[in-house]
């Protein structure tokens, strides 16, 4: 008897800690409404993503696309926007993954090292970049067609 009684009070704490963990927004950035710029000076970025929700246990950001994804993977920047979400959201918990929802369908990412050393080589390009130096292409007719370099003083266009 006394067992049974333990474990049905242990069950109810159990069910209400579920349903107080649920998941609160915590952040949001809509049209029309003012959301704070968030920054992460040890990365050095600053940003807005759509939605940030945060439960008892860890947070979730999800950034919302206007386009549609035409393949079975989310498209590779809109991945790095995401990740850099994750990283401006880390003031709120630890931050499990995110979601990215295209008009027809959603993914769920995974805040992993390889995706933050994906974004931190990203943003060392840009550095680079910035300063006028050298950094790795991957060219192609479709990129190089729209960049402001190919005229100017780019040598794989030529």
């Amino acid at each position: 008897m006394v067992l049974y009684v333990f474990l049905t009070i242990f069950a109810c704490f159990f069910i209400y800690r579920i349903f107080r963990g649920a998941n609160k927004v915590v952040y949001r950035d809509k049209k029309g409404t003012y959301a704070p710029i968030l920054e992460n000076h040890q990365w050095k970025i600053r940003g807005k993503p759509d939605l940030i929700l945060k439960n008892n246990w860890y947070v979730t950001v999800g950034e919302k696309k206007s386009g549609i994804s035409a393949k079975n993977s989310p498209r590779f920047h809109d991945q790095m926007q995401l990740t850099a979400g994750f990283i401006l959201a880390e003031q709120y918990g630890t931050v499990r993954g995110g979601y990215l929802y295209y008009r027809n369908k959603s993914f769920y990412i995974k805040n992993t090292k390889r995706q933050r050393q994906k974004l931190a080589d990203i943003l060392e390009y840009m550095k680079t970049s910035e300063k006028g130096e050298p950094v790795p292409v991957n060219p192609s007719k479709v990129k190089c067609r729209s960049c402001i370099y190919r005229k100017k003083q780019c040598t794989f266009s030529k």
